[in-house]
């Protein structure tokens, strides 16, 4: 879930309060899953690790198994009793995110989750422009020439920028140490009479992937989350992070199974040859540096938008009526992103496979150093 209070570019219109999944509650639990089943079948992962994965991982898969899944299963955004173990836990973020929206509407102060003491909702993503000194600068640009530097960037929670730009950073740090530190105590699971308990490392390893994969998403490292400032007019444009999201794999009423198909051929290939190229030794800064190059993906879905809306304009002069949105031309536009020419769903694949490396990496780390003496 994620919540902005400005419109791109600076405008002083206020704009509603919205939430959405990040990624969707059905990619969230087999990215996840994913990464389990890397540690539980790589030889030279420790077996206590894989012990306690598999214990709460109930629903292991092969990959091909995964692949079916993707095809045929829907999950939606509510909540999931009958899921267990990691695939419920790490859709919690989502539900309590959810929660802090109901308490908004209802005008009553939303409830501040330790250790943060931030509430729920502003976990789960960092606006990028607000580490901006300038505060012209604190909007999004196509051009994106306000990417901020992140070596200037606060690392005080305290700052008042992240009372609006999220606090994905920290939470990251925060859910890590949690984990290492429930790993070290012997916390392992919740117990048998309480299952919902949360005072365990089960939780806090299934927070910490949500955390990481949502860091993998672009449209969660801007304030222009919605991609509004691609359409003439702001107030009405589409749900570009819904279909960034959730769209193509899990929307409720269309379906799009060759969309599904070449997207898991992207996913399983990157999955299997890429590595992952940020660091884990300064996971505030680590956190930090996936949202900068995830950013520069931004322009690439802003474009696709306006191609799958037939929006006409530029990017900086969007005009024209918007059309009903075309999902298959969205993730089928192409072009150059990265030093790439490469369409939107390969982009996306690339970024989900980030998300299970990145989840895969720190579970291992985080039981390491609980070892440590």
């Amino acid at each position: 879930m994620r919540k902005s209070g400005l419109l791109a570019f600076g405008l002083s219109v206020l704009c509603a309060v919205n939430s959405v999944w990040a990624w969707g509650g059905k990619e969230h639990i087999q990215l996840t899953r994913l990464a389990i089943e890397r540690i539980v079948a790589d030889p030279q992962a420790p077996q206590g690790l894989k012990d306690w994965l598999k214990e709460n991982t109930p629903d292991l898969m092969t990959l091909e198994q995964e692949r079916a899944w993707f095809m045929s299963a829907h999950i939606g955004g509510d909540q999931r009793d009958d899921l267990k173990g990691f695939s419920y836990w790490v859709i919690q973020p989502d539900v309590r995110a959810a929660e802090d929206r109901k308490q908004e509407k209802a005008n009553q102060p939303q409830k501040p989750v330790p250790p943060l003491n931030v509430a729920e909702q502003y976990w789960h993503f960092i606006d990028m422009e607000y580490l901006n000194d300038e505060i012209e600068k604190r909007a999004y640009h196509h051009d994106l020439s306000t990417m901020p530097d992140i070596k200037k960037a606060p690392r005080d929670i305290k700052d008042s920028r992240y009372k609006e730009s999220g606090v994905l950073p920290f939470a990251v740090e925060a859910s890590y140490k949690e984990l290492v530190e429930h790993l070290k105590d012997g916390k392992l699971n919740p117990p048998a009479d309480n299952p919902k308990d949360e005072d365990n490392a089960l939780k806090w390893g299934a927070q910490l992937c949500h955390y990481l994969e949502d860091n993998t998403q672009p449209l969660h490292g801007t304030q222009d989350y919605k991609c509004a400032s691609y359409f003439e007019n702001r107030l009405r444009a589409p749900n570009v992070h819904g279909q960034v999201e959730y769209a193509m794999n899990d929307d409720e009423k269309h379906d799009y199974p060759k969309l599904r198909a070449d997207y898991w051929a992207e996913f399983a290939r990157d999955l299997k040859n890429d590595k992952d190229p940020i660091g884990a030794d300064d996971l505030w800064f680590n956190t930090l540096q996936v949202s900068l190059t995830n950013y520069k993906t931004i322009p690439l879905i802003g474009l696709a938008a306006m191609a799958a809306t037939k929006e006409g304009g530029t990017p900086d002069h969007p005009q024209g009526k918007t059309q009903p949105f075309d999902t298959e031309a969205f993730f089928r536009f192409k072009s150059n992103v990265l030093g790439y020419e490469t369409t939107y769903l390969e982009v996306k694949a690339h970024q989900q496979a980030w998300a299970v490396l990145r989840c895969e990496k720190l579970l291992r780390k985080a039981w390491e150093d609980a070892q440590k003496k």
